[in-house]
């Protein structure tokens, strides 16, 4: 049976990261058949990243390419 290498890593994101991260998000939205809207999305991870309100993670491939993201907007538990 092949064996493949494959490596991501996985870290918390910083605003100087947002132009990786808007091809990204704005993918997301067109997957869910919104309109493209780079500006929109670097306006909107802009936002996020000023206002503290969201946390994301960003998967990058073994060449340091980035390929996938996590949004995390905390929120107050419903359990304490």
């Amino acid at each position: 049976m092949p064996t493949f290498a494959f490596s991501t890593s996985i870290d918390l994101a910083t605003a100087a990261e947002i132009p990786e991260l808007t091809p990204l998000v704005d993918a997301y939205r067109r997957f869910y058949r919104q309109p493209g809207d780079l500006e929109g999305a670097r306006a909107f991870l802009t936002q996020r990243f000023a206002n503290g309100d969201a946390h994301l993670l960003l998967a990058r491939d073994t060449h340091g390419r980035a390929r996938g993201f996590v949004q995390l907007f905390p929120v107050p538990s419903t359990t304490t």
